[in-house]
């Protein structure tokens, strides 16, 4: 109950001593007996980047359990841009005799680049350029297309031209959405001019759905064949007004009587803001009337 009662006492310290980088904590509380928290440990300690106490982990705390949650370190790092950790951790060869402790528990427990392909999802889903270019370099798993896709989604030109010179993953349509999801214009027309996956409909609904109307512009005049069939706004960007006002002028079809109905119900169903209210306003000497057809909406505000 005593033993209980202390680890309670000093329950996520660990955690919260290797996130901030200090050494003298960690030394305390290990000599206390707290190493149950070793693996949450060592992942808060590369979120920070912290080598320093993951090294002092390594060399002070228990091997590595495959249960445990240590096996993120490496897609954590890689995600924040940390690759002085992943460099630490792709260990030299060494003769068994000439190992440290630490060293020998990176070489036994081959589980540390068991997730080495997140790993690399995670640098290029976020930009980190660099760290992508040296996993490439020195580990054989390339990223997967759902990675690819979330570079566009979030913006990471370089990191896409890359990708379509030096790798041999595969793209799809769906990175021209994800970009227009983003709102990226530099992304969608770099994809436009160099690469041949082509586009769909689900880009300008993306674009149009988030508020992004200078990508929505430009996928208005490139592809003019993809026009919106909703019968109501599907998306509730912050700019609520700005996107129906852009309906109504680059898509006059899609802006109908019964579109103009179906978003004025959705809106007063769901939302009291004043803003909002005044869109429904403004809707109701457009639209004037309740919807006349059976919608089934998700609702999406400012994605």
């Amino acid at each position: 109950m005593k033993e209980d009662a202390f680890m309670n006492r000093y329950d996520g310290l660990l955690q919260k001593a290797a996130e901030g980088g200090h050494i003298d904590a960690l030394e305390y509380l290990v000599e206390q007996g707290c190493t149950d928290e070793y693996a949450h440990a060592m992942v808060n300690a590369a979120r920070k980047g912290h080598l320093n106490c993951i090294e002092w982990l390594l060399e002070h705390t228990y091997q590595y359990h495959p249960r445990g949650s240590a096996d993120r370190v490496l897609p954590e790092a890689a995600k924040l841009g940390y690759l002085g950790i992943l460099k630490f951790f792709h260990a030299p060869l060494y003769t068994s005799e000439e190992m440290s402790p630490k060293r020998r528990k990176l070489e036994d427990s081959g589980v540390w680049w068991g997730r080495s392909r997140e790993a690399m999802d995670e640098a290029v889903a976020n930009g980190q350029l660099e760290v992508a270019k040296w996993l490439h370099a020195n580990r054989s798993e390339e990223c997967t297309p759902a990675a690819l896709v979330e570079a566009a989604r979030n913006g990471h030109l370089d990191m896409l031209k890359w990708l379509e010179t030096a790798t041999n993953v595969n793209w799809s349509m769906n990175t021209i959405a994800a970009a227009a999801q983003g709102g990226h214009l530099d992304v969608v027309k770099w994809l436009h001019t160099n690469r041949s996956d082509g586009c769909t409909m689900k880009a300008v609904e993306n674009a149009i759905g988030n508020g992004n109307l200078r990508v929505a512009s430009w996928l208005c005049w490139y592809y003019p064949e993809f026009v919106p069939t909703h019968n109501s706004l599907w998306m509730y960007p912050e700019n609520l007004f700005d996107t129906l006002l852009f309906i109504q002028v680059n898509y006059p079809d899609v802006f109908t009587l019964e579109f103009g109905r179906g978003t004025k119900s959705d809106l007063a169903d769901e939302y009291r803001k004043g803003s909002e209210i005044l869109v429904n306003k403004w809707l109701d000497e457009k639209s004037p009337g309740r919807p006349t057809k059976q919608r089934e909406v998700t609702f999406m505000w400012g994605m």
